[in-house]
């Protein structure tokens, strides 16, 4: 019988891989957003697809979510197939200001950006985009 020796390293990478397997959606892209003052702003809304389990949904950042039309708030739950995911946050009164919110299902995540643009800056600067959605 062999024994194999396992590092902390090679562990984590094992647990990983269990944790994950099955729970990476396709890749989701919300639409950033720019406003001219401090108001709610909402995302488009997401279909989780892909998975072949139930996936951990988490978000990070100012702001919430929703799942199915249900607000989740800032609390971690559980999605599938076919739920509807949308976030939202509150913008800033303040030209040129970012907020940002991050959803993360499994190990697959985008980021929800709102752009004050009260026109004191050049157009180009308010540039938004997601790394994951060019």
């Amino acid at each position: 019988m062999k024994t194999v020796k396992l590092t902390g390293v090679a562990l984590l990478m094992l647990l990983n891989t269990y944790l994950y397997a099955g729970v990476s959606p396709k890749q989701f892209c919300f639409e950033d957003n720019r406003v001219s003052d401090e108001q709610f702003v909402e995302s488009n809304v997401i279909t989780v697809e892909g998975i072949e389990k139930p996936a951990l949904v988490q978000i990070r950042g100012i702001g919430e979510y929703s799942i199915n039309g249900k607000t989740m708030g800032r609390k971690s739950a559980i999605v599938k197939n076919g739920d509807r995911v949308q976030v939202r946050h509150k913008s800033f009164d303040r030209d040129g200001s970012r907020v940002s919110t991050i959803l993360m299902i499994g190990d697959v995540y985008d980021i929800f950006t709102t752009v004050t643009n009260k026109g004191g800056k050049p157009e180009a600067s308010y540039r938004v985009g997601s790394p994951h959605c060019q």
